[in-house]
């Protein structure tokens, strides 16, 4: 299976563009970029944000996200998706980005991540560690508390993100 399809729904977090979804990512692909999530920011005015970035990894301009965020509102105007005002937002992950797909794992391998697992193992559901390798679709991490080695399904992992170290 195609590793966008398997993360579809850790890409595209904010229901409300579930069904224009494909045609965003489409489009957005189709120009040389990646989307890395999707996301709903509910607070006072709502955030429709979309964290992308160059599919050659090279780094975005505030140029391309302006024409990026005029071809996401041009695709999600031809019908009310989202009810109510919002601001649409376009940026890069950042530094701590969220790490979703395998490839993403295997990209950032030696990096430090935040993991949220879906269940327990070794008695752990969340935990800081480094990212040792991938190997099968599998992510060994060495916990940074007591250096215990874990291995971890994709499939295992609820959230992961990268943890900025300035050393």
């Amino acid at each position: 299976m195609d590793e966008k399809l398997e993360n579809f729904s850790k890409i595209v977090q904010a229901k409300e563009v579930i069904e224009i979804a494909p045609k965003l990512l489409q489009s957005i692909n189709s120009l040389g970029f990646r989307v890395v999530r999707i996301s709903m920011i509910e607070s006072y005015k709502k955030t429709l944000q979309f964290m992308i970035e160059r599919a050659d990894l090279s780094e975005i301009t505030i140029k391309e996200c302006t024409k990026l965020s005029r071809l996401i509102s041009e695709i999600l105007d031809e019908k009310d998706f989202i009810v109510g005002e919002y601001n649409l937002e376009i940026s890069s992950p950042g530094l701590e980005r969220p790490i979703i797909e395998y490839s993403d794992f295997k990209r950032f391998i030696g990096s430090k991540a935040k993991i949220k697992l879906k269940e327990e193992c070794k008695k752990k559901i969340r935990f800081t560690g480094l990212i040792k390798e991938c190997v099968g679709k599998k992510i060994t991490f060495i916990d940074n508390k007591d250096d215990e080695i874990l291995i971890i399904p994709i499939t295992s992992i609820d959230e992961a993100k990268l943890v900025f170290s300035d050393l």
